[in-house]
């Protein structure tokens, strides 16, 4: 009777193995989704210091980094910014900046702020 139940024995304990390591692989599986996905998200969110860019204030390499803005248009914006005063808005910067269009306005929106 004993040989007849070992075979069982170890079938159940091989079965419990192989269910415990599907089952750690499939956690395993899950931590790394998180931690890629975490790693994705942070590659292609916006900087902080983006996001808090104030046209009246910042200088010239600050706005250079913003989307769709290089070298030339930030030293645009700070020269028409010390000739004529603060921007009032986002609609102001772009009718008062030479190539500032209706594209880089949008990419701009919610990143650049405007103090008094």
């Amino acid at each position: 009777m004993s040989d007849s139940a070992t075979p069982s024995l170890e079938a159940r304990s091989r079965r419990s193995s192989t269910a415990l390591l599907i089952v750690g692989l499939l956690f395993l599986c899950a931590l790394l989704t998180q931690l890629y996905s975490g790693s994705v998200a942070g590659r292609y969110a916006p900087d902080v210091a983006a996001a808090t860019v104030d046209a009246n204030r910042a200088e010239a390499p600050a706005l250079a980094g913003l989307p769709g803005i290089g070298p030339t248009l930030a030293q645009r914006i700070v020269e028409e910014r010390s000739v004529r005063g603060p921007y009032a808005d986002l609609q102001d910067l772009a009718s008062r900046v030479d190539g500032i269009g209706a594209r880089v306005a949008g990419a701009l929106d919610g990143l650049v702020s405007f103090s008094r």
